[in-house]
């Protein structure tokens, strides 16, 4: 049986009414700015007569009384309310977190770890010729999956002189990342991301 989904939370009269009529007036206007087309929408709503509102203002209300139904049967099931949400602004806090520290870390000096090994090192030396071969306005998808499958297709022997300025690289890194810590009271975690920007296709 498939979890139950906690309901989203209905819209009010007014927002079903700039739903109904979004399309027509960006076509009237000419225009599909948010600005200018909501505050002509918020501008006609508030001249609608009560008559006029009634039929969103029921919508609004058969909305409500579904949600509170579906939100009775969603914790009546183990539930929940919020938790999703909740679960969503704490990995987006994470996140922000995490690039507040990688921008201070940028600032303090600290030295960027080398990513995607050799593989990382080969698109660095191949990206603007791969780029250039493929169509224009090509996703950067598919930068990766050619590059992906060039790497594959190298001889061992090929790679090696990639693998082995991938080992300089990184041992110029640890050297200066060791330098940077001890500058630094050794505080620091080295959580650098290891995935590199093209996708894991492998470094050896």
């Amino acid at each position: 049986m498939a979890a139950i989904e906690e309901p989203k939370k209905p819209m009010s009269a007014y927002f079903l009414y700039i739903q109904a009529n979004r399309d027509a007036v960006q076509n009237e206007l000419g225009v599909k700015d948010f600005g200018p087309v909501t505050k002509n929408l918020s501008a006609r709503w508030k001249a609608l007569s009560a008559s006029e509102r009634t039929k969103f203002d029921k919508q609004a209300a058969d909305a409500k009384a579904q949600y509170d139904k579906d939100l009775a049967a969603f914790q009546a099931a183990g539930g929940v309310k919020g938790a999703k949400r909740k679960e969503a602004k704490q990995a987006k806090d994470a996140k922000a977190a995490k690039k507040t520290k990688k921008s201070a870390d940028t600032a303090s000096g600290k030295p960027k770890k080398p990513a995607g090994g050799a593989y990382g090192v080969y698109m660095s030396h191949h990206r603007e010729e791969i780029m250039k071969g493929l169509p224009a306005g090509s996703k950067i998808t598919a930068i990766t999956k050619t590059g992906g499958e060039r790497w594959k297709a190298l001889s061992a022997k090929d790679k090696e002189k990639y693998e082995k300025e991938y080992r300089i690289k990184k041992a110029k890194y640890e050297e200066e990342l060791k330098a940077w810590k001890e500058t630094n009271g050794g505080a620091a975690d080295d959580d650098d991301e290891d995935a590199n920007d093209d996708g894991a296709v492998g470094g050896a």
